[in-house]
């Protein structure tokens, strides 16, 4: 599941901005 995958470092991209 790489989806799940990129969301995460999506997400954790926007928590550090």
């Amino acid at each position: 599941m790489m989806e799940t995958s990129l969301l995460l470092q999506f997400f954790v991209l926007v928590r550090l901005l």
